[in-house]
Protein backbone atom coordinates (compact mmCIF):
# COMPACT_ATOMS: atom_id res chain seq x y z
CA UNK A 1 0.00 0.00 0.00
CA UNK A 2 3.02 2.13 0.33
CA UNK A 3 3.50 2.31 -3.10
CA UNK A 4 0.31 3.88 -4.14
CA UNK A 5 0.18 5.81 -1.67
CA UNK A 6 3.50 7.36 -2.59
CA UNK A 7 2.08 8.00 -5.88
CA UNK A 8 -1.05 9.88 -4.64
CA UNK A 9 1.52 12.16 -2.27
CA UNK A 10 3.38 13.15 -5.23
CA UNK A 11 0.24 14.18 -7.46
CA UNK A 12 -0.71 16.15 -4.37
CA UNK A 13 2.34 18.40 -4.08
CA UNK A 14 2.43 18.65 -7.89
CA UNK A 15 -0.78 20.37 -7.23
CA UNK A 16 -0.88 24.49 -7.76
CA UNK A 17 -0.66 26.35 -4.21
CA UNK A 18 -4.12 27.46 -4.82
CA UNK A 19 -5.69 24.13 -4.86
CA UNK A 20 -3.33 22.63 -1.90
CA UNK A 21 -5.99 24.01 0.39
CA UNK A 22 -8.98 22.25 -0.80
CA UNK A 23 -10.27 19.10 -0.66
CA UNK A 24 -9.95 16.99 -3.91
CA UNK A 25 -9.50 13.31 -5.35
CA UNK A 26 -6.05 12.85 -3.83
CA UNK A 27 -7.09 13.71 -0.66
CA UNK A 28 -9.79 10.96 -0.57
CA UNK A 29 -7.52 8.64 -1.43
CA UNK A 30 -4.56 9.97 1.03
CA UNK A 31 -7.34 9.50 3.75
CA UNK A 32 -8.32 6.43 2.87
CA UNK A 33 -5.20 4.61 2.57
CA UNK A 34 -4.39 6.24 5.86
CA UNK A 35 -6.83 4.93 7.56
CA UNK A 36 -5.48 1.53 6.56
CA UNK A 37 -2.19 2.69 8.00
CA UNK A 38 -4.17 3.71 11.08
CA UNK A 39 -5.66 0.36 12.09
CA UNK A 40 -2.69 -1.61 11.23
CA UNK A 41 -0.71 1.02 13.56
CA UNK A 42 -3.83 0.36 16.52
CA UNK A 43 -2.84 -3.68 16.10
CA UNK A 44 0.44 -3.70 15.60
CA UNK A 45 1.48 -5.16 18.81
CA UNK A 46 -1.44 -8.14 19.06
CA UNK A 47 -1.89 -11.29 18.00
CA UNK A 48 -1.52 -12.33 14.00
CA UNK A 49 -4.99 -13.77 14.60
CA UNK A 50 -6.32 -10.27 16.28
CA UNK A 51 -4.98 -8.57 13.19
CA UNK A 52 -6.59 -10.95 10.88
CA UNK A 53 -9.57 -10.60 12.58
CA UNK A 54 -9.07 -6.49 12.50
CA UNK A 55 -8.71 -6.84 8.44
CA UNK A 56 -11.77 -8.75 8.15
CA UNK A 57 -13.80 -6.65 10.32
CA UNK A 58 -12.67 -3.35 9.93
CA UNK A 59 -10.17 -3.01 6.85
CA UNK A 60 -12.05 -5.07 4.39
CA UNK A 61 -14.65 -2.23 4.98
CA UNK A 62 -12.07 0.34 4.75
CA UNK A 63 -10.75 -1.37 1.17
CA UNK A 64 -14.06 -1.61 -0.18
CA UNK A 65 -15.08 2.06 0.10
CA UNK A 66 -11.60 2.55 -1.44
CA UNK A 67 -12.45 0.45 -4.29
CA UNK A 68 -15.82 1.91 -5.09
CA UNK A 69 -14.22 5.20 -5.26
CA UNK A 70 -11.36 3.94 -7.35
CA UNK A 71 -14.06 2.35 -9.58
CA UNK A 72 -15.94 5.72 -10.35
CA UNK A 73 -12.93 8.22 -10.12
CA UNK A 74 -10.67 6.02 -12.66
CA UNK A 75 -12.96 7.00 -15.47
CA UNK A 76 -13.45 10.43 -15.30
CA UNK A 77 -9.39 11.16 -14.34
CA UNK A 78 -7.26 11.83 -17.45
CA UNK A 79 -4.41 9.44 -17.37
CA UNK A 80 -1.70 11.07 -17.97
CA UNK A 81 -2.20 13.16 -14.98
CA UNK A 82 -0.49 12.47 -11.89
CA UNK A 83 -3.69 11.73 -10.41
CA UNK A 84 -4.32 9.55 -13.13
CA UNK A 85 -1.23 7.43 -12.86
CA UNK A 86 -1.87 7.21 -9.06
CA UNK A 87 -5.16 5.71 -10.08
CA UNK A 88 -3.77 3.30 -12.47
CA UNK A 89 -1.34 2.24 -10.21
CA UNK A 90 -3.82 1.65 -7.27
CA UNK A 91 -6.10 -0.52 -10.22
CA UNK A 92 -3.66 -2.64 -11.47
CA UNK A 93 -1.63 -3.56 -8.53
CA UNK A 94 -4.92 -3.51 -6.54
CA UNK A 95 -4.85 -7.67 -6.04
CA UNK A 96 -1.61 -7.07 -4.47
CA UNK A 97 -1.89 -4.58 -2.31
CA UNK A 98 -5.35 -6.61 -0.71
CA UNK A 99 -3.74 -10.00 -0.14
CA UNK A 100 -2.86 -9.49 3.79
CA UNK A 101 -6.67 -9.38 3.66
CA UNK A 102 -6.33 -12.82 3.53
CA UNK A 103 -3.19 -14.40 5.20
CA UNK A 104 -3.40 -14.75 9.03
CA UNK A 105 0.09 -14.44 9.67
CA UNK A 106 2.90 -12.44 8.30
CA UNK A 107 4.74 -15.53 7.16
CA UNK A 108 1.77 -16.23 4.81
CA UNK A 109 1.85 -12.86 3.71
CA UNK A 110 5.44 -13.06 2.19
CA UNK A 111 4.44 -16.50 1.06
CA UNK A 112 1.72 -14.32 -1.04
CA UNK A 113 4.29 -11.74 -2.44
CA UNK A 114 6.83 -13.99 -3.39
CA UNK A 115 4.39 -16.25 -5.93
CA UNK A 116 3.07 -13.19 -7.18
CA UNK A 117 6.80 -11.90 -7.92
CA UNK A 118 6.82 -15.14 -9.24
CA UNK A 119 3.55 -14.78 -11.39
CA UNK A 120 4.89 -10.91 -12.47
CA UNK A 121 8.67 -11.77 -13.77
CA UNK A 122 7.27 -14.62 -16.02
CA UNK A 123 4.50 -12.40 -17.51
CA UNK A 124 7.35 -9.33 -17.95
CA UNK A 125 9.62 -12.68 -19.69
CA UNK A 126 6.60 -13.17 -22.43
CA UNK A 127 5.68 -16.35 -20.76
CA UNK A 128 2.44 -18.01 -19.59
CA UNK A 129 2.09 -17.35 -15.40
CA UNK A 130 -0.31 -20.98 -15.03
CA UNK A 131 2.31 -23.20 -17.58
CA UNK A 132 5.39 -21.72 -16.09
CA UNK A 133 4.08 -22.32 -12.53
CA UNK A 134 3.54 -26.28 -13.52
CA UNK A 135 6.76 -26.52 -15.16
CA UNK A 136 9.11 -24.53 -12.59
CA UNK A 137 6.48 -26.97 -9.78
CA UNK A 138 7.64 -30.33 -11.41
CA UNK A 139 10.80 -29.72 -12.13
CA UNK A 140 12.22 -27.74 -9.00
CA UNK A 141 12.60 -31.36 -7.04
CA UNK A 142 14.31 -32.66 -9.52
CA UNK A 143 17.47 -29.98 -9.22
CA UNK A 144 20.43 -31.07 -7.58
CA UNK A 145 22.41 -27.67 -8.59
CA UNK A 146 22.21 -23.99 -8.63
CA UNK A 147 22.99 -23.62 -12.38
CA UNK A 148 20.10 -26.09 -12.86
CA UNK A 149 17.66 -23.64 -10.58
CA UNK A 150 19.01 -20.96 -12.60
CA UNK A 151 18.09 -22.45 -15.82
CA UNK A 152 14.21 -22.99 -14.53
CA UNK A 153 14.35 -19.30 -14.21
CA UNK A 154 12.22 -17.44 -16.68
CA UNK A 155 15.13 -15.71 -18.77
CA UNK A 156 16.60 -19.13 -18.58
CA UNK A 157 14.25 -21.09 -20.43
CA UNK A 158 16.17 -20.91 -23.28
CA UNK A 159 18.37 -23.24 -21.96
CA UNK A 160 15.79 -25.80 -20.96
CA UNK A 161 14.74 -25.42 -24.75
CA UNK A 162 18.52 -26.40 -25.88
CA UNK A 163 18.26 -29.32 -23.72
CA UNK A 164 14.59 -30.59 -24.50
CA UNK A 165 13.90 -29.25 -27.56
CA UNK A 166 9.84 -29.44 -27.31
CA UNK A 167 9.94 -27.95 -23.63
CA UNK A 168 8.34 -25.16 -24.20
CA UNK A 169 5.77 -25.78 -26.38
CA UNK A 170 5.00 -29.09 -23.95
CA UNK A 171 4.32 -26.46 -21.42
CA UNK A 172 3.02 -23.77 -23.64
CA UNK A 173 5.41 -21.58 -22.28
CA UNK A 174 5.72 -19.42 -25.89
CA UNK A 175 2.38 -18.26 -25.23
CA UNK A 176 2.70 -14.83 -25.79
CA UNK A 177 6.25 -14.33 -27.44
CA UNK A 178 6.57 -17.09 -30.58
CA UNK A 179 9.57 -15.61 -31.20
CA UNK A 180 11.15 -17.45 -28.27
CA UNK A 181 11.11 -21.35 -30.61
CA UNK A 182 13.03 -19.09 -33.19
CA UNK A 183 15.70 -17.87 -30.80
CA UNK A 184 15.93 -20.54 -28.57
CA UNK A 185 16.79 -22.88 -31.83
CA UNK A 186 18.88 -19.88 -32.71
CA UNK A 187 20.93 -20.26 -29.77
CA UNK A 188 21.00 -24.34 -29.44
CA UNK A 189 22.89 -24.15 -32.88
CA UNK A 190 25.19 -21.33 -31.73
CA UNK A 191 25.81 -23.48 -28.99
CA UNK A 192 25.47 -20.94 -26.39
Amino acid sequence: MAHARRKFMEAKKAQPKANAKTRGKVDVAIDMIGKQYGLERAYQGTTPEARYQMRQEKAKAVLKKLRHWLDKTLPIVPPTTLLGKALNYLHKYWSRLTIYLFSDTPRRVHASARIYSVIETAKANGLDPYAYLKQLFTELPRVNSVDEVEALLPWGLITVYCRNTSALLEYGLMKYEPIWGVLGAILCVAGL
